[in-house]
């Protein structure tokens, strides 16, 4: 059972998607809670619009749809650049108002 405040699992989100996860490598899955391998998705091909670093989320409706496939790869770093900048503000100050 988790015991976690939500602030507490907000602050778990931001270090999990901008320093734990594998983006390069792996598919997020909100379906199932988890993720996959982009392998096993079939999504490690890369095209001409899309890199191997871009952020792969599979619809939760149509799995095979990856709905992350419009987020270029410079949208990709901020993101996960902003994640970041949302964790380290959160651990060292604990604020929510540092991160709106």
């Amino acid at each position: 059972r988790n015991t976690m405040t939500t602030g507490e699992l907000l602050v778990e989100f931001f270090k999990f998607y901008g320093y734990l996860f594998d983006w390069k490598h792996s598919v997020v899955s909100p379906r199932t809670g988890g993720f996959f391998s982009k392998v096993y998705k079939g999504w490690h091909i890369q095209t001409k619009m899309q890199s191997n670093v871009n952020m792969c989320i599979e619809d939760p409706f149509d799995v095979n749809h990856n709905i992350g496939k419009v987020v270029t790869q410079k949208l990709s770093m901020k993101i996960i650049e902003e994640m970041r900048r949302a964790f380290d503000s959160l651990a060292e100050k604990g604020d929510l108002n540092t991160i709106i």
